[in-house]
């Protein structure tokens, strides 16, 4: 797990940090200790007071360095745990503490309710940043940039577009939390070998009505040696950073220097440097990235964990509890900083004018030469540009168009315009607005609990 200290504290989000914290573990260890213990009452193979007994002791009553100790001695944190609360309990209710379960129940069902409420939090994050996304794309929809490929001009576009592109970007795996809120944290009781003996024919009544009580999904068949739940949202978690990741570096290359089109409002004392007073570094970028480059490493760590040996085994189930919250945390750093910055980020529209210039009209080298190839053929149309295109650079002409008109190609000069761009910009633009707004909308009724189709 990634701690919160000096070095990891770029990467460490405060927020998440507290939902994996010690105390929090503990905490939904009794939280599901008590949901057990309450659903076995109603069947009768558990005393009635035994859920309130846990629930009434305090987090307080629990030593973390001998629980920690205990995990080193025996390779989990629940036999000790267990050992605590059982001490805590009336005598007489003792006997039917964690009855029929074994210690991968618990801590699994632990790492659901967690999971789940890690996910909630990057839900908010997601809403917030994917409606700034929207008013950025909306506001900025017909606004003239340049479209780079390979890092060189490419063609017009507007910073609308790019905008909606990125919230396009964070669509695809947003869209995908819906469903991973409501279906993989999911309660997993089987006992020793996975199949609740314990419990009889009333198991999956038991199962579904722990599930009800934690806010869980209810899968009857416990999950011991089916790690893909696990994996997949630890593979959905990278890719979520990967995503913000992408936004992060394109906010990054339009601060620079070189193309300047982007500022940050606000943020005083944001991305300074001890020995250049004068710049200002994209700081809440930087610790996007750096998430990025360690989450795809904890995520083939889960990956790596589902080779199971039989029933049950040992060595990437532990691993599991490492890399699941320490990629909670790298993906609440990625969407909570890019949240901010999606607020705090302003186009400098005269710079984008001066680099739509410094072109000199080339970009519109291939619509001159699609309006040339009905007259001229493709091969002989491409030719024409290309001449009026080394006419530019030899400086034998200021722009294209002009270069054009001077060969004898006016309709083509006729093609070097910006509305065509400015057009179709401002329509990619509302389109992944809208699109954003949706799933913020979606990711909001069920980051509350409600259902997707409320």
């Amino acid at each position: 797990m990634i701690s919160h200290s000096l070095l990891s504290a770029v990467v460490v989000e405060p927020r998440m940090a507290a939902i994996w914290s010690d105390h929090s573990i503990i905490a939904a260890m009794l939280e599901v200790e008590a949901a057990l213990a309450e659903a076995q009452a109603a069947f009768g193979l558990a005393p009635p007071g035994l859920a309130r007994a846990i629930r009434d002791i305090p987090l307080d009553a629990f030593d973390l360095a001998t629980i920690a100790e205990g995990a080193r001695r025996s390779a989990v944190p629940t036999i000790a745990v267990l050992a605590a609360l059982e001490a805590k309990l009336p005598a007489h209710l003792t006997w039917a503490l964690h009855r029929g379960a074994t210690s991968q129940d618990l801590l699994d069902t632990v790492l659901s309710l967690l999971l789940l409420r890690s996910f909630r939090l990057l839900a908010e994050d997601l809403v917030t940043a994917l409606e700034r996304l929207a008013d950025l794309a909306q506001k900025h929809a017909g606004l003239l940039c340049l479209g780079r490929t390979y890092g060189q001009a490419a063609a017009a576009m507007t910073f609308g577009a790019r905008a909606g592109q990125w919230a396009a970007g964070l669509c695809d795996p947003a869209a995908e939390l819906v469903e991973l809120i409501q279906r993989v944290p999911a309660v997993s009781l089987g006992g020793p070998v996975g199949i609740a003996t314990a419990y009889g024919d009333v198991a999956p009544a038991l199962i579904a009505r722990v599930a009800a009580i934690l806010g869980l999904a209810a899968d009857p068949l416990a999950w011991h040696g089916r790690r893909w739940s696990i994996a997949r949202a630890g593979a959905w978690l990278a890719g979520l950073v990967g995503a913000a990741a992408k936004i992060a570096r394109d906010l990054a290359e339009l601060r620079s220097d070189a193309v300047a089109e982007l500022c940050e409002r606000g943020g005083e004392g944001r991305g300074g440097s001890s020995a250049m007073p004068h710049k200002r570094n994209p700081a809440g970028e930087t610790a996007i990235l750096a998430a990025h480059h360690l989450a795809p490493g904890f995520a083939s760590t889960l990956i790596a964990a589902m080779t199971v040996a039989e029933e049950r085994g040992g060595g990437g189930w532990q691993a599991e509890w490492q890399a699941l919250p320490a990629l909670c945390s790298l993906a609440a750093r990625a969407s909570g900083e890019l949240a901010r910055l999606a607020a705090a980020v302003m186009p400098d529209e005269e710079r984008m004018r001066e680099n739509l210039a410094a072109t000199r009209g080339l970009i519109f080298a291939d619509r001159a030469a699609e309006r040339l190839a009905f007259r001229l053929g493709r091969s002989s149309a491409a030719s024409a540009v290309a001449r009026a295109a080394g006419m530019v650079r030899a400086g034998a002409a200021g722009t294209l168009a002009e270069a054009l008109r001077a060969i004898g190609h006016a309709e083509a000069a006729e093609a070097c315009s910006f509305e065509p761009a400015a057009a179709a910009g401002a329509r990619a633009a509302h389109m992944a607005a809208e699109r954003a707004r949706r799933t913020a909308a979606s990711l909001r009724r069920v980051g509350e609990g409600r259902g997707q189709d409320e």
